[in-house]
């Protein structure tokens, strides 16, 4: 039997920065978390396309029942990237357990353990 795909962003290193690797149109240009068959918005082909590695944060809240292998307090927020598309990211320093405000410069820093794309406040 065949896993299922994943459907989490993908990041990877480039050129020493975590980046969120996904897909551009190249006809009207929408942005894409991950690589699909076509654009979903005019139906052409996807350009691969890497983001980030910083972003700002759209909207944030502290998750605090536990989810999966995660134990709260558990900050997350939506971030959109730099020139890129929105994703979910869960935030260093759960220790702070605070929501972080929209508009809060981030970067991305890499995986959590169990493969979820993780973020920093940098200003």
């Amino acid at each position: 039997m065949e896993s299922p795909i994943d459907p989490r962003p993908r990041l990877a290193i480039s050129n020493g920065d975590w980046v969120l690797v996904g897909a551009r149109c190249p006809q009207c240009e929408y942005r894409l978390a991950a690589m699909g068959p076509w654009c979903p918005i005019c139906h052409s082909s996807l350009d691969a396309k890497e983001y980030g590695p910083a972003g700002i944060v759209w909207a944030s809240t502290v998750l605090r029942v536990p989810i999966g292998d995660y134990r709260p307090p558990r900050p997350v927020a939506y971030v959109d990237l730099d020139d890129g598309p929105r994703i979910l990211c869960h935030l260093e320093g759960e220790e702070d357990a605070v929501p972080v405000g929209p508009g809060t410069r981030v970067e991305l820093t890499g995986l959590s353990q169990q493969g979820d794309p993780m973020a920093k406040v940098t200003a």
